[in-house]
């Protein structure tokens, strides 16, 4: 067996040291090692009542559940901006801030401010 000259071993290491940051920072920010995600609010009071909106995807068209005690309602995301994300259903609009857990409840032409506790889950 012969041995490795060290400025090809140096440059092996340091190769592989960048690749495993470079997966690393992938991971971190792109979110590419995840298959699964999902983000909570859960609000005490509204206009609603109180509410759980859970989300699952942020694209536009995507389904999201806005669980309430009286059952479970589908909402669409119909935009997406700097502002949040919105959403609407039947007789109801919601505008979420997902940095801030601020929400926003539309009903008609009266419009509520709401902080809610958030909890994200990734896997």
């Amino acid at each position: 067996m012969t041995d490795v000259p060290r400025p090809v071993l140096w440059a092996l290491l340091g190769g592989l040291a960048a690749l495993a940051l470079a997966i690393g920072l992938y991971a971190r920010w792109a979110g590419g090692l995840s298959r699964f995600e999902q983000t909570s609010f859960a609000c005490a009071q509204s206009l609603i009542g109180p509410f759980e909106l859970v989300i699952n995807d942020r694209r536009v068209g995507a389904t999201a559940r806005l669980l309430r005690p009286e059952g479970e309602t589908p909402v669409e995301i119909t935009a997406r901006g700097d502002e949040g994300l919105t959403l609407a259903a039947e007789g109801v609009a919601l505008r979420v801030d997902p940095d801030t857990a601020l929400v926003v409840v539309m009903v008609d032409t009266r419009l509520a401010q709401v902080r809610c506790r958030k909890t994200e889950f990734r896997m």
